[in-house]
């Protein structure tokens, strides 16, 4: 077993800890592995109700109805929001988030799975509103099938039911970890293709950029890194098939680092913010798709955290670093909705 000595020391237990349960089982449907393994954790706690409020709201989408979880700081006229997207691979996943209550040992109990609700309570302490779609998951629902919840979410946001019930409609951020980077950066791809108006900021945590695995240096780990992936190879392919089946025909919507002309499909999106991963499968993402930002000129912000593993700030919202990160994106999302730093 590794010493697990290139991570942070705050990092040390946690990856210890999931080899040892073997992750998330991805070796089952996911309607029989991964979703009963999330659902038999309780619900996180949300924004305590002096600093937010937190419920449902229910919109027409393309598909029909869809649920969108809202976040609202008090005391705040006319919040700026951030469009929240989960991660969870494109098949599990909600809104609301999990905290395991039957840890196998005492390291667990800095592990969380999924848990967002940190984040959202910085946004909300820094006066940002939050509105996180449940989108649609496949298998049952292969994409872009989640894109489209993503864009319905996003009209929602910026229409003039949302500014009637109190938001800033006009200064608009999206944000997404894991899988949903891939979904937030498509998002903003549509929208530039649609000619509508950018997001303030693009935020995308633990960049997914592509679904091809055999072209990324980070994804064929030696055996001395391969502990510290949280998001596995394995995983990607099992994924990939559920979220795309034998399409290969994807649209750089769906898959940015399909791009062949990065000038031409990035060309004029809005400021994007990575923040990346060095203990990472998706390391290689990241940082090709930074590169790609870079050659068509959007205004990029670029992080790589050294020593960490994937999808920390939601998987290990203690510790200092995924403190340290939530700040940094307060300061990013001040920053592009106008605000005092």
């Amino acid at each position: 077993m590794t010493d697990f000595a290139r991570a942070l020391p705050e990092f040390r237990a946690f990856l210890r800890t999931w080899n040892e349960i073997g992750g998330f089982p991805f070796d089952k449907e996911p309607a029989e592995g991964a979703r009963p393994f999330l659902a038999s954790f309780p619900a996180a706690p949300a924004p305590e109700p002096s600093l937010a409020t937190t419920g449902n709201v229910e919109i027409d989408s393309s598909s029909g109805k869809l649920r969108l979880v809202v976040v609202k700081p008090v005391n705040v006229s006319k919040p700026p929001v951030v469009v929240a997207i989960h991660g969870g691979g494109g098949v599990v996943g909600v809104p609301e988030c999990a905290l395991p209550s039957n840890p196998p040992d005492a390291h667990m109990l800095i592990l969380v799975v999924r848990m967002d609700f940190p984040l959202y309570t910085a946004f909300a302490q820094a006066g940002f509103a939050v509105v996180s779609p449940d989108y649609r998951l496949a298998p049952e629902h292969r994409m872009p099938a989640a894109l489209d919840d993503v864009e319905s979410a996003w009209i929602w946001a910026t229409s003039q039911e949302a500014a009637a019930a109190g938001f800033d409609t006009s200064r608009v951020a999206v944000y997404g970890s894991s899988a949903g980077s891939n979904l937030a950066a498509g998002l903003a791809i549509r929208l530039k293709n649609q000619a509508k108006k950018a997001p303030a900021l693009t935020l995308l945590d633990s960049v997914l950029a592509d679904d091809r695995v055999d072209l990324y240096n980070s994804m064929q780990p030696d055996e001395s890194i391969a502990p510290y992936h949280i998001w596995k190879r394995s995983d990607a392919e099992r994924v990939r098939h559920w979220l795309y089946g034998d399409r290969q025909d994807l649209s750089v919507e769906e898959a940015p680092l399909r791009s062949q002309d990065p000038v031409k499909d990035f060309g004029g999106l809005g400021p994007h913010y990575l923040s990346v991963c060095e203990l990472d499968s998706l390391l290689s993402h990241g940082l090709s798709y930074a590169r790609s930002l870079y050659t068509a000129n959007v205004p990029t912000s670029l992080h790589v955290w050294g020593g960490a593993p994937h999808a920390f700030a939601t998987l290990c919202p203690g510790t200092e670093l995924a403190m340290s990160v939530r700040e940094e994106y307060v300061r990013a999302l001040k920053g592009a909705f106008g605000e005092e730093l």
